[in-house]
């Protein structure tokens, strides 16, 4: 399905019956990363999930989106297609980040919280996102009279050298940038929702460090490791993830 958000053609989809779970996919991801998760959820539940802008089906915002922005969109989604009895937001890594400040903003609202390995502790990584940030700068500035495939070729192998190349989506670099400079955890030192934060042992992107600070930062939160688990927890271990998901809801 489509609809049109802020300008933006929308996709979306909802399957199931039962209290509405809205899911937000991190970046240069869709809603399809929680294909698996939705089949088993959607026995008892209403699944929504949406292409955020820029990824997936969803059109490219054309100016850069910080955080905020993102926030907007899903309180803007969630209002035109009427979905404003939220059980829980589910959120995938910087899906984890939108839901954090949409909460703190007061723009989302569920009943219940389930962070999968989410994104939006920036101290940590200090240095890596400064090289980002010189990357994504300095990947526009050479090569300019060079074809632009090459161009593309050049700057998403600029990109790779740092191990940054999940985030290399077309047009959103700056977007990117904005993201990454905001950090979460005074924010959700502010959520007293319930709150389930689910992290792989053996995930680099997003360490168990990040689901232990937030856990330690915020009022209502516990906290679940995944021994063995990467950064898609909930694709490579779906049948466990989705037990604790159904437990920490009907609890």
């Amino acid at each position: 399905m489509h609809v049109v958000i802020n300008g933006l053609m929308t996709r979306y989809t909802v399957s199931g019956k039962g209290p509405v779970v809205v899911m937000l996919h991190g970046w240069g991801d869709s809603m399809t990363t929680f294909t698996s998760l939705e089949k088993d959820l959607s026995k008892n539940y209403t699944i929504v999930k949406l292409d955020l802008p820029g990824f997936g089906g969803t059109q490219r915002p054309e100016k850069a989106f910080g955080v905020s922005d993102f926030v907007n969109f899903v309180a803007m989604f969630l209002d035109k297609t009427e979905f404003d009895d939220i059980f829980s937001l589910i959120g995938h890594s910087n899906g984890g980040t939108i839901i954090i400040k949409g909460l703190q903003e007061n723009s989302l609202t569920a009943k219940k919280i389930i962070l999968l390995a989410s994104a939006g502790i920036r101290s940590e990584d200090t240095i890596k996102k400064s090289l980002y940030k010189a990357t994504a700068k300095a990947a526009k500035i050479p090569l300019v009279l060079l074809p632009r495939n090459k161009r593309e070729q050049l700057r998403k192998q600029a990109y790779r050298q740092i191990g940054s190349d999940l985030h290399v989506v077309e047009g959103m670099e700056d977007s990117f940038k904005k993201v990454v400079s905001e950090d979460m955890i005074d924010y959700a030192s502010q959520i007293e929702n319930p709150t389930l934060l689910v992290y792989g042992d053996k995930d680099t992107a997003t360490p168990v460090s990040y689901g232990k600070k937030y856990q330690d930062s915020m009022k209502n939160a516990s906290l679940e490791i995944v021994p063995g688990a990467g950064h898609f927890l909930h694709q490579t271990d779906t049948r466990v993830v989705c037990k604790m998901i159904e437990d920490f809801l009907k609890s």
